[in-house]
């Protein structure tokens, strides 16, 4: 499923994969490590986070690359990810979603990124060091503590989970090259 183009196979895939890989790294908040590496740096977002307004109060540029083009405007720094090519090698920093796995653009966004500190972030993201090979530093993800409440969270919400929807059912890991 991983290799289909039917994102929500694919979406299956990762999943899949992801259910056999043993979390590794330390227990904490990317994206506080991330405010915390982006001050005075050009800092680029493929996929939206949480706490980018705090990024951009700390980074010195800070550019988001959207896919939904409704999304896009250039006074705030919101790109259509097609600005990719252009914006990503100029970075200090890029913070690249987990999904893009699933999308199908990870691999390309990893070797425009190939100057840039990378990091790999989300609920998505596989927590594996095979991704430092191709050129991420970081992979920063999620560990399922407790399974059966978290997969019922996710039914009910389509899969949106977090700390907050999951108190003591999921742990934010991160992994450092």
């Amino acid at each position: 499923y991983v290799y289909s183009w039917n994102f929500i196979e694919a979406s299956i895939g990762v999943a899949a994969i992801n259910s056999m890989i043993e979390p590794k790294g330390r227990i904490g908040n990317a994206l506080e490590f991330i405010i915390e590496k982006s001050k005075g740096k050009r800092v680029v977002m493929v996929g939206r986070f949480p706490k980018e307004e705090n990024i951009r109060e700390v980074a010195k540029d800070f550019k988001i690359l959207e896919l939904d083009v409704s999304l896009v405007n250039p006074s705030l720094g919101i790109l259509p990810a097609t600005a990719s090519e252009y914006i990503i090698p100029e970075s200090d920093i890029a913070v690249i979603t987990g999904s893009t796995l699933i999308n199908k653009s990870m691999e390309r966004l990893l070797a425009l990124s190939k100057k840039s500190y990378t990091v790999v972030l989300g609920p998505s993201t596989s927590m594996n060091k095979v991704l430092f090979d191709y050129g991420a530093d970081v992979v920063a993800g999620t560990e399922v503590v407790n399974p059966i409440p978290v997969l019922e969270k996710i039914s009910q919400t389509g899969g949106m989970v977090n700390k907050r929807s999951c108190p003591g059912e999921i742990e934010f890991r991160i992994l450092e090259k």
